[in-house]
């Protein structure tokens, strides 16, 4: 507790200003402690000393220096001070890649065009029209304009109609005829039959024999040619289910299909909007696709160029999608380029430093929803190579979902390095099944002049490109993906790129592919029984085997065959080892469930000790009908 005199003290230097006497409290301690009586009188000493001096005046100088300190000047100092002194908090980390996608000359021309697009036009007067058609036809009466031609293409096609006029009537007559439902009996007698034909597949083989056998009777006598390809039918025996979501697949298939590229989109579902919210923002299939540039539903599109190598930005040249995939007018498709030939090892023979803008979609029912990301791209030109994500444009992702998704993708990089983006996986292949358009006029992509190309399947199936191609290096700086009927899938396109870059500091984390190849015709070069498909997509033949193992998510040893068409790849796999087939048809057997994800399908059949997996950037029920093919017909 506190000493009594400690506090008198407090109270007598409360009361000892005024006269006395003070209170009684402290009159009565003062009397009874000679320390405190003491103590009081030489403070009133002291106050009454103090009281008696007189007050001096402040000096000017003094007046002025505070009127100063408290002036607009001193509190702009006293502000900038108490400014510096605060710590800068740091930027989101995803700002950087947000102010290059928005100041580089491709968002640039994209806000002007939204703002040319915006003003009404006023078209010319129908008087003008008319003027200027009466005065190029009076400039062509005297032969100073060329008279009015048809097009060149009118003459041949109109030969071709006139030599088979039986069948252009033909066609004509059939376009008007309307399709008839199957009888109600026709049905129910079929359904009977795949019935009886549907508890197991060994039996089929037998019933396949003779369906084969039948067929072939059918073709010779509706007078086929004698080696034509006719599409193969769906075997009988093995369901198909259509599965909602890959979460249905076994963990082999997601592993597989999750390395491919598709299962980065998957991951973002826990993201993005609800079912309800995305209806409300995402393009429907035919609708506009998204990142910022082409339309898709009426199947145009445009380049979205970046920044030079020097990091300074080049204006961007816009790119029309060809009409229908096919040549422009007044362009004719080649047969031969030697650029195009080299573009299938540019990436691996240059060393390039720079970024890509890369955006790809992700199917979801009817509703396609665009991921939009940049990432940054080092080759060293001999094979070795990194690819990481630098910001997530589309959708918003938290801190930890950037992490997470940038983790995923450098798992990926390998595959997105070497099948993700256009190729020339196969000369000879990509001539036999590709026509290509050189367009007649270049274009500028992160300030390089590039050649373009519009590139599409003889056949009119599988998707369309249009790709700007560096003439110097063929390095493709620029790639749209659209499907056949005009959806746009995908566009990568350099932001900026540096050519022979200082490396020596430069990590790598890709390079050799770790696939084991082996000779499917050479028992001896593997270890395991061979399961082989016998009607591989339209278009697509053999190209490589390998054994893989250590793909996250997939357990044992898997052999892989893989399909190509000269740019797009489909790849059928199957478990290579006895532990890897028991483990992953322990839950599941005899069934064929399908996946459609977009851009990449997949579809895993699982029949008696057989485990297959196909997948590819082709529809569905030709990965189904792949994998039939193989388990069905397996020894």
């Amino acid at each position: 507790m506190p000493h009594p005199c400690d506090t008198l003290h407090e109270l007598l230097a409360d009361d000892v200003r005024a006269a006395r006497p003070w209170s009684p409290e402290l009159e009565a301690h003062l009397a009874s402690c000679s320390a405190c009586a003491a103590l009081a009188q030489r403070l009133e000493h002291q106050v009454r000393a103090l009281q008696g001096l007189a007050s001096v005046a402040a000096p000017a100088a003094l007046a002025e220096a505070v009127t100063r300190s408290f002036g607009d000047e001193a509190r702009e100092r006293r502000a900038a001070s108490a400014l510096a002194s605060l710590t800068a908090p740091a930027a989101p980390r995803d700002l950087e890649g947000r102010v290059v996608a928005a100041l580089h000359a491709g968002a640039r021309a994209d806000r002007a065009v939204a703002e040319l697009a915006s003003v009404a036009g006023q078209g010319a007067p129908r008087e003008l029209d008319l003027r200027l058609e009466l005065l190029f036809d009076e400039l062509r009466e005297e032969g100073r304009l060329p008279a009015r031609t048809a097009p060149d293409e009118l003459d041949p096609r109109v030969a071709a109609e006139v030599a088979d006029l039986e069948g252009v009537a033909a066609r004509h007559l059939l376009n008007k005829l309307g399709r008839l439902a199957a009888p109600a009996a026709l049905r129910e007698r079929v359904a009977a039959d795949l019935a009886a034909l549907a508890p197991r597949r060994f039996p089929l083989r037998r019933v396949a024999a003779g369906f084969l056998a039948g067929a072939a009777a059918l073709a010779l006598w509706a007078g086929l040619r004698p080696g034509a390809a006719q599409p193969m039918q769906p075997f009988a025996t093995l369901a198909q289910v259509a599965l909602e979501s890959p979460a249905a697949l076994s963990p082999e298939a997601r592993g597989v299909f999750d390395a491919s590229g598709g299962g980065a989109l998957d991951d973002l579902r826990r993201v993005l909007p609800t079912d309800g919210e995305l209806r409300g923002h995402a393009g429907r299939v035919g609708g506009t696709g998204g990142g910022g540039t082409s339309g898709v539903s009426s199947g145009t599109s445009t380049t979205a160029t970046g920044g030079a190598s020097t990091s300074t930005t080049s204006a961007r040249t816009p790119i029309a999608a060809a009409p229908n995939g096919g040549a422009p007018p007044g362009q004719l498709a080649v047969t031969s380029s030697p650029l195009i030939d080299r573009i299938s090892s540019a990436l691996t023979q240059e060393s390039v430093l720079g970024h890509r803008r890369v955006w790809q979609t992700l199917q979801q029912g009817d509703l396609w929803t665009p991921l939009e990301y940049v990432e940054a791209i080092v080759t060293d030109g001999n094979g070795k190579f990194d690819l990481q994500v630098e910001s997530v444009l589309t959708p918003a992702m938290s801190t930890d979902e950037l992490e997470l998704f940038a983790l995923l993708q450098s798992v990926r990089s390998g595959f997105d390095f070497r099948s993700r983006d256009f190729g020339i996986r196969s000369e000879p292949r990509f001539w036999q099944n590709y026509r290509v358009v050189e367009r007649s006029t270049q274009t500028i992509v992160a300030g390089v002049i590039a050649t373009v190309f519009d590139i599409s399947r003889l056949d009119g199936t599988g998707s369309r490109y249009t790709i700007a191609v560096d003439p110097v290096t063929a390095v493709v700086l620029f790639e749209e993906e659209l499907s056949s009927s005009g959806v746009l899938l995908a566009r990568v396109e350099f932001l900026d790129i540096v050519y022979g870059p200082d490396l020596t500091n430069q990590a790598f984390s890709g390079g050799a592919s770790r696939a084991v190849p082996f000779n499917p015709a050479d028992s001896s070069s593997y270890g395991f029984e061979l399961l082989r498909p016998s009607a591989p997509p339209a278009g697509f033949t053999f190209v490589r085997a390998a054994t893989i193992s250590g793909v996250p998510g997939v357990s044992g040893t898997w052999a892989r065959l893989t399909y190509g068409d000269g740019v797009d790849e489909v790849h059928f796999l199957f478990a290579a080892d006895s532990a890897s087939t028991q483990a992953s048809i322990a839950a599941k057997n005899d069934t064929l469930r399908v996946y459609a994800g977009g851009r990449w399908n997949v579809a895993e059949a699982q029949v008696g000790k057989w485990h297959a997996i196909a997948l590819g950037k082709v529809p569905a029920d030709d990965l189904a009908l792949m994998l039939q093919s193989a388990v069905e017909t397996a020894p």
